[in-house]
């Protein structure tokens, strides 16, 4: 007979109950009594954190930005392996020179610019490429308020998203983006040998009452995303 997850709680509910007023023990037992009821309320509590953060994260992760990101990497991946490679100017700064393959991507925006006519109006795709302890966008469609791209620019280390991918850790949440709130994903980029190298950044804009309500979420950092790959049209 299968057993829903709620009338299990409530059976364990009811021994922690039986087990608390001493109805099943005798007093012989009743220091063991003790003892065992202060490490089951201790699991519960790890328990019921666990699933609550569990669920958080679930529900943080917009299915637009996840599948924004699943296109923006397999747009890059047919390409080729990412490595950095000699240096040019990005927006007026030196830049290390990010490459998919033999294809470089700095101040080329046949990727990011593909990624939005896949997935819609409004959404913005970025490559970051690391440069001493800065990601720099090398190739984005993020716009400044002149109309002009936002190359050279830099992703917020202190901010929560920078932190998470500097550590290693993708971020799904909500971010600011040149002064503008973002529902965004960020996800490193390594090389040949685990190095982060940069960032695959997609975001959209909060806009919708829904994405308002999202603003106001706490933002969480997840190790990965377990999702398949999609079929996308090349650039």
């Amino acid at each position: 007979m299968k057993v829903s997850i709620r009338s299990k709680l409530q059976i364990f509910a009811a021994c922690v109950s039986d087990l608390s007023a001493g109805s099943i023990v005798s007093p012989t037992f009743e220091p063991i009594r003790k003892s065992f009821l202060g490490s089951i309320l201790a699991a519960s509590c790890f328990i019921a954190t666990s699933m609550l953060v569990s669920s958080t994260a679930s529900a943080e992760v917009d299915p637009r930005v996840a599948r924004s990101m699943e296109t923006l990497k397999a747009l890059t991946a047919k390409l080729g392996a990412p490595k950095v490679e000699g240096n040019d100017l990005v927006g007026g700064n030196d830049t290390p020179g990010l490459y998919f393959g033999t294809t470089k991507v700095n101040n080329n925006f046949d990727i990011v610019d593909a990624v939005g006519r896949e997935d819609g109006k409004g959404m913005t795709a970025t490559l970051f490429v690391k440069s001493a302890d800065e990601f720099l966008r090398a190739s984005t469609s993020v716009k400044k308020d002149d109309g002009s791209r936002a190359i050279g620019t830099t992703l917020d280390l202190k901010a929560a998203a920078g932190m998470a991918v500097a550590q290693g850790k993708a971020y799904y949440g909500v971010a600011p983006i040149l002064g503008k709130a973002y529902i965004t994903g960020y996800e490193p980029i390594r090389d040949a040998s685990g190095h982060i190298i940069g960032i695959f950044g997609v975001a959209y804009p909060v806009s919708s009452p829904r994405d308002q309500g999202k603003a106001s979420e706490p933002q969480v950092a997840l190790l990965h995303l377990r999702r398949g790959p999609r079929p996308v049209s090349p650039p």
